[in-house]
């Protein structure tokens, strides 16, 4: 049977498409779709190339660690990220570079420039791109397994780092049955192999 929308809701279509075509042509709007376009980038790239069907998880740590400074770079200066573990490097308020020097992307800072917005709504939109970055780099520390010793051994499939085996690598040599399944769902499960072996990695408190 084919559907025939009321009138009723029709009418309300109608109303929904107008507030969104609305909302859409709001420059401020725009911003943060822009500025999100850019800042989303590095993530996708990360889930992207975890989705391959050979096996990635001797990159693991290593791009880990690389999306971490990445996300850092653009909320603090770069000098507050070398020389130190990640997880003890300060991202909070006191911290953060100014609005004029965050990452927003390119895009985005010419269209801001070329579009008169007010003094308040560039202010509101800075402190929205401040806490987009805190909330992710605290779910990065949060669930990635940074250091773990298992990862750091898993270089070992890499072939370029083959000859560098230390001792401890055979401690994960001898692991229990269920490590090597989870080791197998990682390497050799493109599509959810990566989560489950974050979830079993989680580092405990």
């Amino acid at each position: 049977m084919h559907y025939r929308p009321t009138l009723t809701v029709m009418r309300r279509w109608r109303r929904v498409s107008k507030c969104v075509i609305c909302h859409l042509r709001d420059p401020v709007v725009k911003t943060y779709f822009m500025f999100l376009s850019s800042a989303l980038k590095p993530l996708s790239d990360f889930n992207i190339a975890f989705q391959s069907e050979g096996v990635q998880i001797h990159r693991l740590e290593e791009e880990m660690c690389r999306l971490i400074k990445r996300i850092l770079g653009c909320l603090i200066p770069a000098r507050a990220i070398v020389g130190g573990p990640l997880r003890e490097v300060e991202y909070g308020a006191g911290h953060q570079l100014a609005d004029e020097e965050l990452f927003i992307g390119a895009d985005t800072k010419a269209f801001m420039k070329s579009t008169a917005l007010p003094v308040s709504a560039e202010k509101k939109i800075f402190q929205s791109v401040r806490r987009f970055y805190e909330a992710v780099l605290q779910k990065m520390f949060s669930f990635f397994p940074l250091d773990h010793p298992l990862l750091k051994d898993m270089k070992v499939l890499d072939p370029a780092a083959r000859l560098d085996i230390t001792p401890a690598t055979d401690d994960w040599i001898q692991a229990p049955v269920d490590t090597w399944g989870m080791v197998w769902l990682a390497g050799g499960c493109a599509e959810g192999g990566i989560v489950l072996m974050l979830a079993r990695l989680r580092p405990t408190t």
